[in-house]
């Protein structure tokens, strides 16, 4: 549900996370799965209160890296709740312990792009998600890859090469 991108199917990804919390409340991958789930909600437009939803999304995030804080996965949920609470340097420190603790996790390398571009480090942020291409180049959100890339080629002003690669 989580993948599904549509309101219904986050709506039951909510639900199920916050079932499986119920059943163990120091389960981490629930606790990161619920941040996950909130924080598409609030990108994606599914949040009646994008505020509400940001807020316990970063509270679930918190939970998630508080219960296990050697999952990678936990530290990456969170890092996406920080860039959008536009807590930068925060945001960067929880991508970059998701990277230290799993070189091959994916997505962490997307977020850490993320949150580069958000900083403004251009050079850094593609190579952030050139590794996540590499990692992953079947990803089923490798447009999300490819749209952070275009954006740290636009910050160079590397206006061809931009449009070139979010035509892909």
């Amino acid at each position: 549900h989580l993948y599904h991108f549509t309101t219904e199917d986050n709506a039951e990804a909510q639900r199920l996370f916050r079932r499986a919390i119920e059943a163990s409340n120091t389960f981490a991958p629930a606790r990161a799965g619920l941040t996950h789930a909130l924080y598409y909600a609030y990108m994606h437009g599914y949040a009646e209160d994008r505020q509400v939803t940001l807020d316990e999304a970063y509270a679930s995030g918190r939970a998630a890296v508080t219960a296990d804080e050697r999952d990678a996965d936990t530290h990456f949920a969170l890092g996406r709740i920080l860039y959008l609470r536009q807590e930068l340097a925060s945001s960067l420190k929880e991508f970059e312990t998701a990277v230290a603790q799993n070189p091959n996790f994916a997505h962490a390398h997307l977020g850490l792009g993320t949150a580069l571009l958000y900083d403004g480090q251009w050079e850094r942020c593609m190579e952030a998600s050139d590794q996540a291409a590499r990692l992953s180049p079947h990803d089923p959100v490798m447009w999300t890859i490819l749209v952070v890339k275009a954006m740290g080629l636009i910050g160079l002003e590397r206006y061809p090469e931009a449009e070139e690669g979010a035509n892909e």
